[in-house]
């Protein structure tokens, strides 16, 4: 927008001096005005961000209030039973517990055939993956070849004897199916007989 003046002159002719001023009036009058917005548009603009600035911290100061509670006293009580399950120094991941259980007591086995044994209760947990520690001796006819797999771990060698008398011991993995499948290759000779213990194990997931 352009703004004027209440009067103009003409070259060459004489200006009166009350119009002089009128036209000064005038022109501090618009500034006066122009400095008037403005400072009411600085003051609504600073009162926006003044708004903005508490709404933000009010929103912060929610979404702290809603976090978890270093103390946990605001855990849920499903939250609870999960820490409480995890109490047992033994359950945690890397921990070894010291336990001896018997598998199997001089079970017999046929070359070429397989058998399979559960474990399932010598381990607290159902769902957890476990690694155990798996010793045990055979008594053979002659010969035997016998392999011990779980139901993670496959094709680990326990017994290979051209005597008698043989002996292992390995560090095997199971799962929720916690089963031990032993095979007696067909190159073995005669009926063996096994022993097989678990000693310890270790929750790693």
């Amino acid at each position: 927008m352009t703004y004027g003046v209440p009067y103009s002159f003409v070259p060459g002719t004489k200006a009166r001096a009350d119009e002089v001023n009128a036209n000064f009036i005038d022109v501090l009058n618009k500034i006066d005005n122009v400095d008037s917005k403005v400072t009411d548009s600085t003051a609504d603009i600073s009162t926006r961000i003044d708004n903005e600035v508490s709404a933000l911290e009010t929103k912060i100061e929610e979404v702290n209030s809603s976090k978890l509670d270093l103390s946990l006293s605001n855990i849920s009580a499903d939250g609870q039973k999960l820490f409480d399950a995890k109490a047992n120094a033994n359950l945690l991941d890397g921990a070894w517990a010291s336990k001896t259980q018997q598998v199997c007591f001089e079970k017999s086995i046929t070359p070429g055939t397989n058998q399979t044994i559960s474990i399932a209760s010598f381990f607290p947990d159902k769902t957890n993956i476990y690694m155990f520690i798996l010793d045990g001796y055979v008594q053979a006819g002659s010969s035997a070849y016998i392999y011990i797999e779980s139901d993670k771990t496959a094709g680990v060698c326990a017994f290979r004897t051209t005597t008698k008398h043989a002996g292992m011991q390995s560090i095997m993995i199971t799962g929720p199916t916690r089963t031990l499948k032993i095979t007696s290759q067909a190159g073995s000779s005669g009926t063996s007989v096994y022993t097989l213990h678990i000693r310890g194990y270790r929750k790693i997931r």
